[in-house]
């Protein structure tokens, strides 16, 4: 379960519809996507973390940093996300592929037994 801090959640794409400066000096324009991939709290919860990536027109994703204070009074802050982020649709981060399965080897002629009969069973 990931942290969610008003309505942002994780994978979801969203659009920045008011611009802005987080706490460490981020410009975020009007009108920049991206998807957040997680959510968190500093120590003692006293800053708001997202970890996003900014999808740029050409479709690159550039991975972000976003800090807010909990303390803040004006910008991006609990209970003030909507009037700077609208969520959009499910951006699911793409998974890793499985690594191939060996194909089984045939099984050596000299080690292969003759089946015993099951005469010995009796009962």
């Amino acid at each position: 379960m990931g942290t969610t801090i008003d309505h942002l959640a994780s994978d979801y794409r969203y659009t920045v519809i008011r611009g802005f400066t987080d706490a460490k000096g981020v410009k975020v324009p009007f009108e920049a996507v991206g998807a957040i991939r997680s959510i968190s709290l500093g120590a003692g919860m006293t800053e708001i973390y997202i970890d996003w990536e900014r999808i740029a027109a050409d479709g690159k994703r550039t991975p972000e940093r976003l800090t807010f204070l909990m303390a803040a009074t004006d910008g991006p802050r609990n209970n003030h996300m909507r009037t700077y982020f609208e969520k959009g649709e499910v951006d699911v981060p793409p998974r890793a592929p499985k690594p191939a399965r060996p194909e089984a080897l045939p099984e050596p002629e000299a080690t292969k037994r003759p089946a015993e009969p099951l005469d010995r069973f009796n009962g």
